[in-house]
């Protein structure tokens, strides 16, 4: 289950936070700035994973209140062939607390294995695009190869281009969509969007 909820963070974290480069942005295109100007105190990630007539589906939710945070997931995997008899898919849903540096599952016991706070670097240098248009307040762009792991902060099993969504409300990062096919010719999509709130988060006593 640790590894499972670790892989999952690993998985949400790289489109929850982010801190833009600056790269070789021109001043017209201030959407790289706006993205970088706040971060975010609720990050709702909704996944996708389509392979014909197979649809897993997934939603995290990050409620983040300084170094603090709630992480919520719920999402389908794989039946395990032991489980098959029953199902092809599995549901899994759970909460991990991060507060004070420690993690706990249930409120009772606490972990000081992992950090409570998890930024990955999300890079919108645009020399790191084949290519992209900027319409209003939303830049989309296509990039691939090496440079996926440099803009989202970390690789995805991308079999071709990555066709990336980069929305804001005007003021801050508003959305990010992601979509790519994998080798086996999966449609995987991600659409993450942000909150600027105050959040108030309710810890189990």
């Amino acid at each position: 289950m640790k590894k499972i909820v670790c892989l999952l963070l690993t998985l949400v974290c790289a489109f929850a936070f982010f801190a833009c480069g600056e790269g070789e942005a021109t001043g017209e295109v201030a959407i790289i700035n706006i993205a970088n100007s706040a971060e975010a105190t609720k990050i709702t990630t909704i996944a996708s994973y389509v392979l014909e007539d197979e649809v897993y589906n997934g939603e995290y939710v990050m409620l983040v209140n300084g170094n603090d945070s709630i992480f919520e997931f719920k999402y389908d995997r794989r039946a395990s062939v032991a489980e098959m008899a029953d199902s092809y898919k599995v549901k899994e849903e759970g909460v991990v607390y991060y507060k004070n540096g420690l993690y706990s599952y249930d409120g009772a016991e606490w972990n000081s294995e992992a950090a409570s706070a998890i930024k990955i670097d999300f890079n919108l240098d645009l020399a790191l695009f084949d290519s992209y248009e900027l319409a209003g307040n939303t830049l989309n762009a296509v990039v691939s190869g090496e440079n996926v792991a440099k803009v989202l902060g970390s690789d995805v099993a991308a079999d071709g281009a990555v066709e990336l969504s980069i929305i804001t409300n005007g003021t801050y990062l508003s959305r990010i969509e992601v979509s790519y096919k994998t080798a086996n010719g999966a449609a995987v999509a991600v659409d993450t969007s942000y909150t600027y709130d105050v959040q108030e988060l309710v810890f189990p006593e």
